[in-house]
């Protein structure tokens, strides 16, 4: 028994069959159903891969070779293959082999196929690329146009998670890859599953060479006017919305210069409906400007020491650091420079973790901040990898205003005494050694000193005229002056 099934009939449906049975004791009817296995082919999603031939950062770069991966699917229950090709797609692709076989197409699977494509040189940065892709297993026929763009512009979450862009997602509860709702391709982000009075959040930071634009779509399923997902841009709300919404477009402006996004999922003290959560999807960050995003941030948050004080001299040179980045920095290189002088350079061989996490450093070398007079005291990182540079320097001033410490000894040459003058800002105790040429010491005496001039009488009567050092030694006081003493 030979049976046409009609291509209409779907997977799973079922075909009756009435047969008559007959022989030559007489005839019986007889109901047969029977299940039909058909395919129910889908593409969902495409994907760039870029680490076979590019530079393996999931984005179409100008000149650039790659793979476009398309996910198939077959929902049906039954295997199937046929040949799958791309067109449509301009002057800016070129496609060595638009037609590609399948393989098989496994019921209840997912399948991936791979065309290699090769990106125009001319290609500008942020411009769409598109194209329509079919699955030709006939009788059973699919198309869907896809669309990407050139650089790193675009955040569809297609790559299954947040490693494209730096994206900052560090909440305690964090935001998570959704594979069921999705409103581009097959993948969206979607809220962490935070309890009543918390929040989860996921960030990003971008420099814009100007202003532009940001756009993205969003989903919420939550408490109405309680439960919501917040947008912010810089420290400013945005966006506001809750209960039950279907996938909306927002479009917003966005300033030179560095911009912090925001995507925030928040809940109040009580009651959960719908999903309870937001997700997002189909990122453009922006329409045409060139962005630098902030994956490698290290601020110079805070010279700790010096600070402004009645005394100063040789100062240890104390800074906190901040990563603001998603990157963690292993190993830092700093610099201080004091009055446009040489620089002091260090490298720090310590670990500051992604966002906000902070450590103080102390360079060995100290600044001599002890004559008096201004300080400009500047200080830096470098040879970091930063990504955002205007944060990575920061100066004081220190002025010395303190009396300046003097040591002087007259008559010079001298008989038998000299007159040794000590200006001191503070009260003090002071050592007067001397010594002859070889480094001997001959004398040594003690005295104490106040604040101000202090005149110190020094009796040499067993020694014989020849040349002498006379130092003079205190908290703040260190100098060695040569004296010759002469015969009566």
């Amino acid at each position: 028994l030979e049976i046409q099934i009609d291509e209409e009939i779907p997977d799973n449906g079922i075909i009756t069959l009435e047969l008559t049975l007959r022989d030559n004791k007489g005839e019986k009817k007889v109901r047969v159903d029977i299940t039909v296995h058909a395919p129910v082919l889908e593409i969902v999603n495409c994907i760039v891969d870029d680490s076979a031939e590019g530079n393996n950062n999931s984005v179409a770069d100008p000149g650039e070779t790659f793979d476009l991966i398309f996910q198939a699917s077959n929902l049906g229950s039954s295997n199937i293959s046929g040949q799958f090709q791309i067109d449509n797609y301009g002057s800016e692709l070129t496609v060595p082999d638009p037609n590609v076989k399948s393989g098989i197409l496994q019921f209840g699977e997912h399948s991936y196929i791979t065309v290699r494509v090769k990106l125009s040189e001319s290609a500008m940065f942020g411009d769409y690329i598109s194209l329509v892709s079919t699955l030709d297993c006939s009788p059973y026929i699919v198309s869907r146009n896809f669309t990407f763009r050139v650089g790193k512009v675009r955040e569809s979450f297609e790559s299954e998670g947040f490693k494209v862009f730096p994206w900052l997602n560090l909440s305690k509860v964090p935001w998570v890859i959704n594979r069921n709702n999705s409103f581009d391709g097959n993948i969206s982000a979607q809220s962490g599953a935070i309890s009543h009075n918390n929040t989860t959040s996921l960030k990003i930071r971008i420099l814009f060479s100007e202003a532009d634009s940001l756009k993205f779509y969003y989903k919420v399923s939550s408490e109405l006017n309680y439960d919501y997902l917040q947008f912010n841009l810089n420290g400013s709300e945005m966006l506001k919305a809750s209960g039950e919404t279907t996938w909306l477009k927002k479009v917003l402006p966005v300033s030179v210069g560095i911009n912090v996004m925001e995507w925030t999922y928040k809940k109040d003290n009580s009651v959960s409906q719908g999903a309870d959560c937001a997700w997002i999807d189909l990122i453009d960050f922006t329409a045409s400007s060139p962005l630098r995003y902030i994956r490698r941030d290290l601020e110079v948050a805070r010279i700790v020491n010096p600070i402004q004080k009645s005394s100063l001299g040789q100062e240890p040179v104390t800074v906190r650091l901040l990563n603001l980045g998603s990157d963690t920095l292993t190993g830092i290189n700093l610099a201080y420079q004091v009055n446009n002088n040489i620089p002091v350079t260090q490298y720090f061989p310590v670990t500051i973790y992604p966002y906000q996490d902070s450590v103080t450093l102390t360079f060995d070398s100290r600044a001599d901040l002890d004559r008096n007079g201004l300080y400009d005291i500047l200080v830096y990182t470098y040879g970091n990898g930063d990504d955002y540079l205007l944060n990575d320097t920061l100066s004081i001033t220190i002025e010395n205003s303190e009396l300046e410490e003097n040591v002087s000894a007259y008559p010079n040459p001298f008989k038998e005494r000299l007159n040794i003058i000590v200006t001191s800002n503070i009260s003090d105790r002071v050592s007067i050694i001397l010594t002859d040429l070889a480094g001997k010491r001959l004398m040594t005496s003690y005295h104490e000193i106040t604040a101000g001039e202090n005149v110190i009488e020094f009796e040499t009567p067993k020694l014989g005229a020849s040349m002498y050092f006379l130092s003079v030694r205190g908290t703040q006081i260190y100098k060695v002056i040569p004296v010759v003493k002469v015969r009566k």
